[in-house]
């Protein structure tokens, strides 16, 4: 089968018309059929509204339907649930499609990404306040100050900090564009911070394009940073 579908020239309304027309054909294979379930899911994906989602659930559905064996199938119903947040369905789902296929890499880039956000969703809320940080690390109070101190001389600091005003909104309108244009000013002048948010918004594809080698790029290098920035990195998350 050779149809033209403008996918990739992002006309997203006029593939999901050109699906369509092709699922009305009488003499499609149930496989056939679910590959075209199947794009078509991911075209209403790319159209992120609350309608376009439960159409991308149904083709996704249908899809698993008519080939029930075929991982990919399952993998367009979960990457439904991951942008409606559901990580546990998502997951579960995701390790459906991962018994029919191990070897695919979107499906292993989709399960370690809903695995970073259920992790980081379970620590949420469980930001230890200064003094308890002192007393489980031992840090004297001189000791604290000068990591402190440490911190606020690492460079780039004031490209994290705008960083972070643009990340999570802080008297700005939230903008994830700009939080990735201010972190990689400071990760490319060597600071881990910008470095490490740099790297999970590239893991989140907020304000970047959703690039997991480019995050883990950017993770590693802020995980091979000196002791002392680290912990001036965990103490600015704090």
């Amino acid at each position: 089968m050779s149809f033209y579908v403008p996918f990739k020239e992002e006309k997203y309304n006029e593939a999901i018309e050109i699906y369509t027309e092709i699922l009305q054909l009488s003499d499609l294979s149930f496989e056939n059929e679910a590959v075209i379930y199947s794009n078509r899911s991911a075209t209403y994906l790319m159209l992120k509204s609350k309608d376009s989602l439960e159409f991308a659930k149904d083709d996704a559905e249908k899809a698993i339907k008519c080939w029930p064996s075929w991982w990919k199938g399952y993998y367009r119903l979960a990457r439904v649930h991951v942008v409606q947040e559901n990580w546990n369905e998502a997951e579960q789902i995701l390790h459906h499609a991962s018994a029919m296929n191990s070897e695919s890499k979107f499906v292993r880039d989709e399960i370690s990404y809903v695995r970073k956000k259920t992790g980081m969703l379970s620590r949420q809320g469980r930001i230890i306040p200064t003094e308890k940080f002192k007393e489980a690390t031992g840090m004297s109070e001189e000791e604290f100050r000068n990591v402190k101190k440490h911190f606020q001389s690492l460079p780039g600091i004031d490209d994290v900090m705008k960083g972070h005003q643009y990340c999570i909104g802080i008297e700005v309108q939230q903008d994830y564009k700009k939080a990735a244009e201010f972190y990689e000013k400071a990760a490319n002048l060597g600071n881990p911070i910008g470095m490490y948010h740099l790297g999970l918004l590239y893991q989140d594809g907020n304000g970047v394009k959703r690039d997991f080698e480019e995050s883990m790029k950017w993770l590693l290098k802020a995980a091979n940073t000196k002791p002392t920035s680290l912990m001036a990195s965990l103490l600015i998350a704090s």
